[in-house]
């Protein structure tokens, strides 16, 4: 049919999408959801909301600019990971909200080896959704990047496991507590990399510096 529009739940098994067609979230909805479902294709929502559990991603998902008082968001149903090789992008060039991704209850989510966060007035721990609490834990072991405009971590708790990249945006990482693995690490391009709450060194990856600007606007814990 050229699109697939969601307004309401999916539950089990394996959406295949074919090239040049897409799951619509429907605008305005903010009760869609996929419940243990692997959706191979992409995904578009327009001032829309996607309730997540249990599900895999291959392909992209797009989060594009909205109306002034609009946003797009990807809600995330407790303790989880986002698995797959998902592209996640946001194109929106901000507003009264910016893109978000968010949780529905506390817990923890982890973004997936292959999963890349990208792009441009987004939010990642910020609560939009009605009944949606602050993500209180972020574990990101694939990308996540600014390369178009200000992408934020807001989650009370941030640890890298993978890549945090500026590259030609801003990138601001404004956890309360950071952390780092020994294979994450902090890259640092044509943009400005943003570093508050405070940061535990222990096991830190490094950082990887050919330009841009670092600002350490919070504490730094090397004992």
């Amino acid at each position: 049919p050229g699109d697939w529009v969601l307004k309401d739940t999916i539950h089990g098994g394996t959406l295949q999408i074919a090239t040049g067609e897409s799951l619509t979230v429907a605008s305005g909805t903010r009760n869609s959801r996929l419940d243990s479902v692997t959706v191979v294709g992409d995904i578009d929502l327009v001032n829309a909301t996607l309730r997540l559990k249990d599900v895999v991603i291959d392909g992209r998902v797009n989060l594009p600019d909205t109306i002034y008082h609009g946003y797009a968001s990807l809600a995330f149903e407790g303790t989880q990971t986002l698995g797959g090789h998902a592209e996640i992008v946001s194109t929106d060039t901000g507003g009264y909200y910016y893109n978000t991704l968010e949780m529905l209850g506390e817990g923890e989510l982890t973004l997936g080896a292959d999963v890349r966060v990208h792009g441009s007035a987004l939010n990642i721990g910020a609560a939009l959704t009605s009944g949606a609490v602050a993500l209180q834990r972020l574990v990101n072991l694939g990308t996540i990047e600014a390369d178009t405009g200000t992408v934020q971590v807001l989650a009370d708790d941030f640890r890298n496991e993978g890549i945090a990249k500026a590259s030609g945006g801003s990138l601001n990482l404004s956890s309360a507590n950071i952390s780092s693995g020994s294979s994450g690490q902090f890259h640092i391009g044509d943009g400005t990399f943003n570093l508050g709450g405070t940061f535990d060194t222990t096991d830190f990856g490094g950082f990887v510096a050919s330009g841009g600007v670092v600002n350490f606007n919070g504490t730094v814990e090397n004992s």
